[in-house]
């Protein structure tokens, strides 16, 4: 082979490398790519606990997150209703004491952060948080167990 003399299979397959390269960075760099720094407001809802209670966390309080020792937010609401009959409790039914005027409410916290939203969730402090994550968290003085119920993302 003299030199100075390029085959076509040697063009071809750069062009084919090239390729190659432009197709892996650009899937890369699409799954990485998200919105830095969100807002967003987690519906934290306790469905049954204790009616004392409603009355220890206050708007403004931190939310930590037990599990992970990480702040998640702040209570930006707190909302309390009647607790949720679970059909699956020993205790069902108003006449058993789970229902209206029993010692028990159902507490929903609204929560506002910053996230990095992605495709596979939200991630609060580099921790990913779903809709149906079960989470024991710390608000104020309270120490409860709760599931994510709702997730907003602000634009």
């Amino acid at each position: 082979m003299k030199a100075g003399k390029i085959k076509i299979l040697d063009i071809i397959f750069v062009i084919l490398f090239a390729v190659f390269l432009v197709i892996v960075f650009k899937q890369k760099s699409s799954k990485d790519i998200d919105v830095a720094d969100t807002s967003v407001v987690l519906a934290l809802e306790a469905d049954e606990t204790e009616s004392y209670n409603k009355d220890v966390p206050k708007v403004g309080d931190k939310v930590i997150d037990k599990r992970r020792n990480s702040e998640i937010g702040v209570v930006k609401e707190i909302q309390v209703n009647d607790a949720i009959d679970n059909p699956m409790s020993e205790y069902t039914g108003i006449e058993n004491g789970r229902g209206k005027n029993s010692e028990f409410n159902s507490i929903r916290f609204l929560v506002s952060s910053k996230a990095k939203v992605k495709d596979d969730g939200i991630y609060v402090n580099g921790f990913n948080y779903l809709l149906g994550d079960e989470l024991t968290f710390t608000v104020g003085d309270l120490q409860i167990f709760a599931k994510i119920k709702n997730l907003e993302v602000s634009k």
